[in-house]
Protein backbone atom coordinates (compact mmCIF):
# COMPACT_ATOMS: atom_id res chain seq x y z
CA UNK A 1 0.00 0.00 0.00
CA UNK A 2 1.19 3.62 -0.45
CA UNK A 3 3.49 5.35 1.99
CA UNK A 4 1.71 6.26 5.22
CA UNK A 5 -0.70 3.31 5.30
CA UNK A 6 -0.58 0.69 8.11
CA UNK A 7 -0.41 -2.39 5.86
CA UNK A 8 1.70 -3.65 2.97
CA UNK A 9 1.05 -4.64 -0.63
CA UNK A 10 2.08 -8.29 -1.18
CA UNK A 11 5.07 -7.15 -3.27
CA UNK A 12 7.93 -4.66 -3.16
CA UNK A 13 10.60 -3.43 -5.56
CA UNK A 14 14.28 -4.35 -5.53
CA UNK A 15 16.43 -2.07 -7.73
CA UNK A 16 18.62 -3.23 -10.58
CA UNK A 17 21.84 -1.70 -11.82
CA UNK A 18 21.23 1.40 -13.90
CA UNK A 19 23.43 0.16 -16.73
CA UNK A 20 23.14 -2.42 -19.52
CA UNK A 21 24.57 -5.95 -19.11
CA UNK A 22 28.15 -6.74 -20.00
CA UNK A 23 28.34 -9.13 -22.94
CA UNK A 24 30.97 -11.83 -23.41
CA UNK A 25 31.59 -14.83 -25.65
CA UNK A 26 29.75 -17.91 -24.34
CA UNK A 27 31.54 -21.19 -23.75
CA UNK A 28 30.01 -23.72 -26.11
CA UNK A 29 29.58 -27.44 -25.54
CA UNK A 30 31.96 -28.83 -28.13
CA UNK A 31 34.95 -28.62 -25.78
CA UNK A 32 35.62 -28.60 -22.05
CA UNK A 33 36.50 -25.11 -20.88
CA UNK A 34 35.53 -24.73 -17.23
CA UNK A 35 34.10 -26.33 -14.08
CA UNK A 36 31.78 -29.31 -14.47
CA UNK A 37 29.72 -31.10 -11.83
CA UNK A 38 26.33 -31.48 -10.18
CA UNK A 39 24.50 -30.72 -6.94
CA UNK A 40 21.82 -32.81 -5.27
CA UNK A 41 19.36 -30.38 -3.70
CA UNK A 42 16.46 -30.64 -1.28
CA UNK A 43 13.53 -28.26 -1.26
CA UNK A 44 11.23 -27.82 1.75
CA UNK A 45 7.95 -25.92 1.66
CA UNK A 46 7.80 -23.45 4.58
CA UNK A 47 4.26 -22.30 3.75
CA UNK A 48 1.61 -24.00 1.59
CA UNK A 49 2.93 -24.76 -1.90
CA UNK A 50 1.04 -25.10 -5.16
CA UNK A 51 2.60 -25.72 -8.56
CA UNK A 52 -0.12 -25.51 -11.20
CA UNK A 53 0.12 -27.13 -14.62
CA UNK A 54 -1.26 -25.78 -17.88
CA UNK A 55 -5.01 -25.19 -17.81
CA UNK A 56 -7.14 -26.98 -20.40
CA UNK A 57 -8.62 -24.67 -23.00
CA UNK A 58 -12.21 -23.81 -22.14
CA UNK A 59 -11.90 -25.16 -18.59
CA UNK A 60 -14.56 -23.76 -16.26
CA UNK A 61 -13.46 -25.52 -13.08
CA UNK A 62 -12.37 -23.19 -10.30
CA UNK A 63 -10.61 -25.93 -8.32
CA UNK A 64 -6.82 -26.08 -8.64
CA UNK A 65 -4.73 -28.96 -7.31
CA UNK A 66 -0.92 -29.31 -7.33
CA UNK A 67 0.72 -30.62 -10.49
CA UNK A 68 1.26 -34.38 -10.75
CA UNK A 69 3.58 -36.31 -13.03
CA UNK A 70 1.77 -38.01 -15.91
CA UNK A 71 4.29 -40.84 -15.70
CA UNK A 72 4.24 -41.60 -11.97
CA UNK A 73 1.09 -39.90 -10.73
CA UNK A 74 3.11 -38.31 -7.91
CA UNK A 75 3.38 -34.62 -7.20
CA UNK A 76 6.19 -32.98 -9.15
CA UNK A 77 7.89 -29.60 -9.49
CA UNK A 78 9.05 -29.18 -13.10
CA UNK A 79 12.71 -28.41 -13.59
CA UNK A 80 11.65 -25.47 -15.75
CA UNK A 81 9.93 -23.88 -12.74
CA UNK A 82 13.03 -24.30 -10.60
CA UNK A 83 15.30 -23.00 -13.35
CA UNK A 84 13.11 -19.96 -13.91
CA UNK A 85 13.11 -19.10 -10.21
CA UNK A 86 16.90 -19.32 -9.93
CA UNK A 87 17.51 -17.60 -13.25
CA UNK A 88 15.41 -14.55 -12.32
CA UNK A 89 17.51 -14.04 -9.19
CA UNK A 90 20.74 -14.60 -11.13
CA UNK A 91 19.60 -11.96 -13.64
CA UNK A 92 19.22 -9.42 -10.88
CA UNK A 93 22.54 -10.13 -9.16
CA UNK A 94 24.61 -10.51 -12.35
CA UNK A 95 22.95 -7.54 -14.07
CA UNK A 96 21.45 -9.45 -16.99
CA UNK A 97 18.59 -8.72 -19.37
CA UNK A 98 15.12 -10.16 -18.86
CA UNK A 99 14.40 -12.86 -21.49
CA UNK A 100 11.02 -11.49 -22.54
CA UNK A 101 10.04 -9.44 -25.62
CA UNK A 102 10.79 -5.72 -25.56
CA UNK A 103 7.09 -4.90 -25.34
CA UNK A 104 7.10 -6.16 -21.75
CA UNK A 105 6.53 -2.87 -19.95
CA UNK A 106 7.91 -4.17 -16.65
CA UNK A 107 11.48 -4.01 -18.01
CA UNK A 108 13.61 -0.88 -18.13
CA UNK A 109 15.42 -0.01 -21.35
CA UNK A 110 18.79 -1.23 -20.02
CA UNK A 111 17.48 -4.76 -19.51
CA UNK A 112 15.23 -5.46 -22.47
CA UNK A 113 15.77 -8.66 -24.43
CA UNK A 114 17.72 -6.78 -27.13
CA UNK A 115 20.43 -6.10 -24.52
CA UNK A 116 21.04 -9.83 -23.91
CA UNK A 117 23.15 -10.50 -26.98
CA UNK A 118 25.31 -9.23 -29.78
CA UNK A 119 22.96 -9.75 -32.75
CA UNK A 120 25.70 -11.04 -35.05
CA UNK A 121 25.98 -14.87 -35.21
CA UNK A 122 29.14 -16.36 -33.83
CA UNK A 123 29.47 -19.81 -32.27
CA UNK A 124 28.47 -23.32 -33.34
CA UNK A 125 24.95 -23.17 -31.89
CA UNK A 126 23.03 -25.11 -29.29
CA UNK A 127 24.73 -28.46 -29.63
CA UNK A 128 28.00 -27.79 -31.38
CA UNK A 129 26.35 -27.99 -34.82
CA UNK A 130 26.61 -25.40 -37.55
CA UNK A 131 23.04 -25.56 -38.85
CA UNK A 132 21.85 -23.25 -36.04
CA UNK A 133 23.89 -20.14 -35.37
CA UNK A 134 24.77 -19.24 -31.83
CA UNK A 135 25.13 -15.63 -30.75
CA UNK A 136 28.56 -14.03 -30.76
CA UNK A 137 28.20 -12.54 -27.27
CA UNK A 138 25.69 -12.98 -24.46
CA UNK A 139 24.89 -11.44 -21.09
CA UNK A 140 25.76 -13.32 -17.85
CA UNK A 141 22.41 -15.08 -17.37
CA UNK A 142 22.06 -16.09 -21.03
CA UNK A 143 25.55 -17.59 -20.98
CA UNK A 144 24.59 -19.75 -18.01
CA UNK A 145 20.90 -20.57 -18.52
CA UNK A 146 20.52 -20.37 -22.29
CA UNK A 147 19.29 -18.06 -25.01
CA UNK A 148 16.69 -18.26 -27.79
CA UNK A 149 15.88 -15.22 -29.89
CA UNK A 150 15.88 -14.00 -33.49
CA UNK A 151 16.98 -17.36 -34.89
CA UNK A 152 19.98 -17.68 -32.55
CA UNK A 153 20.20 -20.45 -29.98
CA UNK A 154 22.48 -21.22 -27.06
CA UNK A 155 21.62 -24.22 -24.91
CA UNK A 156 23.11 -22.93 -21.68
CA UNK A 157 25.44 -24.55 -19.19
CA UNK A 158 23.04 -25.40 -16.35
CA UNK A 159 20.30 -28.06 -16.28
CA UNK A 160 17.62 -28.62 -13.63
CA UNK A 161 15.90 -31.97 -13.18
CA UNK A 162 12.28 -32.20 -12.07
CA UNK A 163 11.87 -32.25 -8.28
CA UNK A 164 10.27 -35.41 -6.93
CA UNK A 165 8.74 -35.77 -3.46
CA UNK A 166 10.46 -37.22 -0.43
CA UNK A 167 7.77 -39.03 1.49
CA UNK A 168 4.09 -38.42 0.78
CA UNK A 169 3.07 -34.75 0.64
CA UNK A 170 -0.53 -34.01 1.56
CA UNK A 171 -2.95 -31.46 0.21
CA UNK A 172 -4.65 -28.99 2.51
CA UNK A 173 -7.55 -26.60 2.00
CA UNK A 174 -9.74 -25.72 0.27
CA UNK A 175 -8.81 -22.03 0.18
CA UNK A 176 -10.76 -19.54 -1.93
CA UNK A 177 -8.29 -16.99 -3.29
CA UNK A 178 -8.51 -13.95 -5.51
CA UNK A 179 -7.80 -14.52 -9.20
CA UNK A 180 -5.49 -11.90 -10.67
CA UNK A 181 -2.58 -11.11 -12.94
CA UNK A 182 0.24 -8.56 -12.56
CA UNK A 183 -0.83 -5.10 -13.71
CA UNK A 184 2.24 -3.11 -14.76
CA UNK A 185 0.03 -0.18 -15.69
CA UNK A 186 -1.04 0.21 -12.05
CA UNK A 187 0.02 3.34 -10.15
CA UNK A 188 2.14 1.28 -7.76
CA UNK A 189 4.65 0.40 -10.51
CA UNK A 190 7.58 2.84 -10.79
CA UNK A 191 7.58 4.67 -14.09
CA UNK A 192 11.24 3.95 -14.90
CA UNK A 193 10.78 0.15 -14.48
CA UNK A 194 14.31 0.00 -13.06
CA UNK A 195 13.35 -2.70 -10.54
CA UNK A 196 12.36 -6.33 -10.02
CA UNK A 197 9.25 -7.47 -8.18
CA UNK A 198 9.57 -9.62 -5.03
CA UNK A 199 6.73 -10.96 -2.88
CA UNK A 200 6.68 -10.87 0.90
CA UNK A 201 6.93 -14.10 2.86
CA UNK A 202 4.13 -14.95 5.33
CA UNK A 203 6.09 -16.95 7.96
CA UNK A 204 3.28 -16.79 10.52
CA UNK A 205 0.78 -18.49 8.15
CA UNK A 206 2.23 -21.96 7.69
CA UNK A 207 -1.09 -23.80 7.53
CA UNK A 208 -3.32 -21.40 5.60
CA UNK A 209 -3.57 -18.85 2.81
CA UNK A 210 -5.14 -15.40 2.85
CA UNK A 211 -8.59 -16.00 1.41
CA UNK A 212 -10.65 -13.68 -0.78
CA UNK A 213 -12.95 -11.19 0.94
CA UNK A 214 -16.65 -12.18 0.72
CA UNK A 215 -17.47 -9.40 -1.76
CA UNK A 216 -14.92 -10.64 -4.32
CA UNK A 217 -16.42 -12.88 -7.01
CA UNK A 218 -13.36 -13.55 -9.20
CA UNK A 219 -11.89 -16.42 -7.21
CA UNK A 220 -10.52 -19.93 -7.50
CA UNK A 221 -10.41 -22.69 -4.94
CA UNK A 222 -6.93 -24.12 -4.40
CA UNK A 223 -5.65 -27.21 -2.58
CA UNK A 224 -1.93 -26.57 -1.93
CA UNK A 225 0.56 -28.98 -0.45
CA UNK A 226 1.13 -28.55 3.25
CA UNK A 227 4.12 -26.76 4.71
CA UNK A 228 6.82 -29.33 5.45
CA UNK A 229 6.46 -31.04 2.05
CA UNK A 230 9.91 -31.98 0.74
CA UNK A 231 11.28 -32.58 -2.74
CA UNK A 232 14.64 -33.57 -4.23
CA UNK A 233 16.19 -32.45 -7.50
CA UNK A 234 19.54 -32.26 -9.26
CA UNK A 235 21.37 -29.36 -10.89
CA UNK A 236 24.03 -30.21 -13.49
CA UNK A 237 26.53 -27.63 -14.71
CA UNK A 238 29.49 -27.56 -17.08
CA UNK A 239 32.07 -25.13 -18.43
CA UNK A 240 31.46 -22.62 -15.62
CA UNK A 241 33.92 -20.01 -14.47
CA UNK A 242 34.59 -20.00 -10.74
CA UNK A 243 32.65 -16.76 -10.20
CA UNK A 244 29.69 -18.19 -12.15
CA UNK A 245 29.63 -21.28 -9.95
CA UNK A 246 29.83 -19.12 -6.83
CA UNK A 247 26.86 -16.99 -7.86
CA UNK A 248 24.86 -20.04 -8.98
CA UNK A 249 25.37 -21.70 -5.58
CA UNK A 250 24.45 -18.45 -3.82
CA UNK A 251 21.22 -18.20 -5.83
CA UNK A 252 20.37 -21.79 -4.89
CA UNK A 253 20.94 -21.76 -1.12
CA UNK A 254 21.04 -18.00 -0.38
CA UNK A 255 22.15 -16.99 3.13
CA UNK A 256 21.35 -19.12 6.21
CA UNK A 257 21.11 -16.10 8.53
CA UNK A 258 20.78 -12.38 7.86
CA UNK A 259 19.73 -9.46 10.02
CA UNK A 260 17.43 -6.84 8.52
CA UNK A 261 16.69 -3.41 10.01
CA UNK A 262 13.55 -1.70 8.72
CA UNK A 263 13.18 2.05 9.00
CA UNK A 264 9.97 3.74 10.22
CA UNK A 265 9.32 4.74 6.59
CA UNK A 266 9.37 1.06 5.59
CA UNK A 267 7.16 0.10 8.53
CA UNK A 268 4.39 2.68 8.27
CA UNK A 269 2.54 5.03 10.63
CA UNK A 270 2.31 2.57 13.54
CA UNK A 271 6.11 2.60 14.02
CA UNK A 272 8.35 5.45 15.11
CA UNK A 273 11.55 3.43 15.67
CA UNK A 274 13.55 1.05 13.44
CA UNK A 275 12.93 -2.67 13.94
CA UNK A 276 15.60 -5.36 13.51
CA UNK A 277 15.04 -9.10 13.15
CA UNK A 278 16.96 -12.13 11.85
CA UNK A 279 16.33 -15.27 9.84
CA UNK A 280 17.31 -17.20 6.70
CA UNK A 281 16.73 -15.97 3.17
CA UNK A 282 14.23 -18.13 1.28
CA UNK A 283 12.71 -18.35 -2.18
CA UNK A 284 9.12 -17.93 -3.38
CA UNK A 285 7.90 -20.55 -5.86
CA UNK A 286 4.64 -21.45 -7.61
CA UNK A 287 1.20 -19.89 -7.42
CA UNK A 288 -0.70 -17.83 -4.84
CA UNK A 289 2.39 -15.88 -3.76
CA UNK A 290 0.34 -12.80 -2.77
CA UNK A 291 -1.79 -14.98 -0.50
CA UNK A 292 1.26 -16.39 1.33
CA UNK A 293 1.99 -19.57 -0.63
CA UNK A 294 5.30 -20.67 -2.07
CA UNK A 295 7.92 -19.93 0.58
CA UNK A 296 10.57 -22.62 0.12
CA UNK A 297 14.07 -23.27 1.38
CA UNK A 298 16.69 -25.04 -0.74
CA UNK A 299 19.65 -26.90 0.72
CA UNK A 300 22.43 -28.82 -1.02
CA UNK A 301 23.05 -32.34 0.27
CA UNK A 302 25.93 -33.21 -2.05
CA UNK A 303 28.10 -31.30 -4.49
CA UNK A 304 30.35 -33.02 -7.04
CA UNK A 305 33.02 -31.21 -9.06
CA UNK A 306 35.14 -32.88 -11.71
CA UNK A 307 38.86 -32.53 -10.98
CA UNK A 308 40.44 -33.61 -14.25
CA UNK A 309 38.41 -33.57 -17.49
CA UNK A 310 41.06 -35.62 -19.28
CA UNK A 311 40.05 -38.65 -17.19
CA UNK A 312 36.58 -38.52 -18.70
CA UNK A 313 37.90 -38.06 -22.23
CA UNK A 314 40.19 -41.07 -21.79
CA UNK A 315 37.19 -43.14 -20.75
CA UNK A 316 38.61 -43.81 -17.28
CA UNK A 317 35.86 -42.22 -15.24
CA UNK A 318 32.72 -40.09 -15.16
CA UNK A 319 30.68 -37.94 -12.84
CA UNK A 320 28.21 -40.74 -12.31
CA UNK A 321 30.99 -43.15 -11.29
CA UNK A 322 32.68 -40.63 -9.02
CA UNK A 323 36.10 -41.25 -10.58
CA UNK A 324 38.25 -38.13 -10.80
CA UNK A 325 35.54 -36.22 -8.93
CA UNK A 326 35.66 -34.23 -5.70
CA UNK A 327 32.57 -34.94 -3.57
CA UNK A 328 31.59 -32.31 -0.99
CA UNK A 329 29.34 -33.39 1.88
CA UNK A 330 28.53 -32.39 5.46
CA UNK A 331 31.06 -30.04 7.08
CA UNK A 332 33.33 -29.88 4.03
CA UNK A 333 30.34 -28.92 1.89
CA UNK A 334 29.26 -26.19 4.32
CA UNK A 335 32.79 -24.76 4.33
CA UNK A 336 32.92 -24.71 0.54
CA UNK A 337 29.47 -23.11 0.25
CA UNK A 338 30.45 -20.43 2.76
CA UNK A 339 33.61 -19.65 0.75
CA UNK A 340 31.54 -19.31 -2.42
CA UNK A 341 28.94 -17.21 -0.60
CA UNK A 342 31.50 -14.74 0.75
CA UNK A 343 33.11 -14.39 -2.66
CA UNK A 344 29.77 -13.85 -4.42
CA UNK A 345 28.60 -11.33 -1.82
CA UNK A 346 31.78 -9.31 -2.35
CA UNK A 347 30.64 -8.58 -5.92
CA UNK A 348 27.06 -7.52 -5.08
CA UNK A 349 26.11 -3.83 -4.84
CA UNK A 350 24.88 -2.84 -1.36
CA UNK A 351 21.92 -0.90 -2.77
CA UNK A 352 20.62 -4.16 -4.30
CA UNK A 353 21.64 -6.63 -1.59
CA UNK A 354 19.98 -4.70 1.27
CA UNK A 355 16.48 -4.57 -0.27
CA UNK A 356 16.87 -8.14 -1.51
CA UNK A 357 17.56 -9.40 2.00
CA UNK A 358 14.61 -7.38 3.29
CA UNK A 359 12.30 -9.14 0.84
CA UNK A 360 13.72 -12.69 1.03
CA UNK A 361 14.18 -12.96 4.80
CA UNK A 362 11.87 -15.55 6.39
CA UNK A 363 11.40 -14.77 10.07
CA UNK A 364 8.46 -15.14 12.49
CA UNK A 365 9.69 -11.88 14.06
CA UNK A 366 9.04 -9.94 10.85
CA UNK A 367 6.72 -7.06 11.86
CA UNK A 368 5.18 -6.82 8.35
CA UNK A 369 2.18 -9.02 9.12
CA UNK A 370 -0.77 -7.15 7.58
CA UNK A 371 -0.02 -8.03 3.96
CA UNK A 372 -2.85 -7.58 1.47
CA UNK A 373 -3.99 -5.71 -1.60
CA UNK A 374 -6.11 -2.58 -1.21
CA UNK A 375 -9.80 -3.36 -1.24
CA UNK A 376 -12.13 -2.13 -3.97
CA UNK A 377 -13.12 1.05 -2.14
CA UNK A 378 -9.45 1.90 -1.56
CA UNK A 379 -8.59 1.29 -5.21
CA UNK A 380 -11.39 3.61 -6.29
CA UNK A 381 -10.28 6.36 -3.90
CA UNK A 382 -6.72 6.09 -5.22
CA UNK A 383 -7.67 6.05 -8.91
CA UNK A 384 -5.65 8.45 -11.03
CA UNK A 385 -3.23 9.35 -8.25
CA UNK A 386 0.52 9.00 -8.43
CA UNK A 387 1.37 6.46 -5.75
CA UNK A 388 4.39 4.70 -4.33
CA UNK A 389 4.89 1.72 -2.06
CA UNK A 390 6.80 1.88 1.19
CA UNK A 391 10.54 1.42 0.66
CA UNK A 392 11.79 -2.13 1.37
CA UNK A 393 14.24 -0.84 4.02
Amino acid sequence: MPVGKPYWNPYRWVPVKNEPPELATPRYHHRFDGIRGFAWCSLEALTPLIIIGAMKSGSVSTDLHPLRSRRTGNYVIPGTSLKGMIRSLYELLANAAVPFPERNVEVDSNHELSRASDPSPGGPGAGGKREVSGPKKLDPAARLFGFLHAGMVFRGLVRFSDAHPLGTPREIGPFKVVVGQPRPEASFYPKDRNFRKFYHHHPWAKDRLREAPPEITQTRTVFPLAAGSQFRFRVDFENLLREELELLLYCLVLEPEVTVTLSPAALGPNFNQPVSFSGPMCHKLGGCKPQGAGSVRITIAELAIELDPSIRYRGQGSLSQGTGVKIYQNGELEKFLEECRRSALGRMPANILGPLRAMMIFSPDDPRKEIRYPNWQEFRSLSGKSLSLKPPL
